[in-house]
């Protein structure tokens, strides 16, 4: 079974919806760690459906890019959040 894919429909004929419409390693494994730790998550592909190379003026695509932006904004949030103060 791959990292990750997209399943057609349940053994029932039903249409999946959310993270069960994944399967593999991958879901199996953010299932588990969110079951253990306690927290919820949602399977997003990529909007580009790249892994991550970066590109001529330094930036990233893919799931890496991705990941830069959102710590990036994190950060940033954090970074106003503790300005107001």
């Amino acid at each position: 079974m791959p990292y990750l894919r997209k399943r057609e429909d349940s053994q029932d004929g039903q249409t999946l919806e959310g993270n069960e419409q994944y399967e593999g390693y991958v879901g199996d494994l953010a299932k588990e760690v969110s079951q253990r730790v306690g927290i919820d998550y949602i399977i997003r592909p990529v909007k580009d459906g790249k892994y991550g190379a970066q590109l001529d003026n330094g930036s990233w695509n893919g799931m890496i890019g991705e990941l830069i932006k959102s710590v990036r904004f994190h950060n940033q949030s954090r970074t106003d959040q503790s300005e107001v103060k």
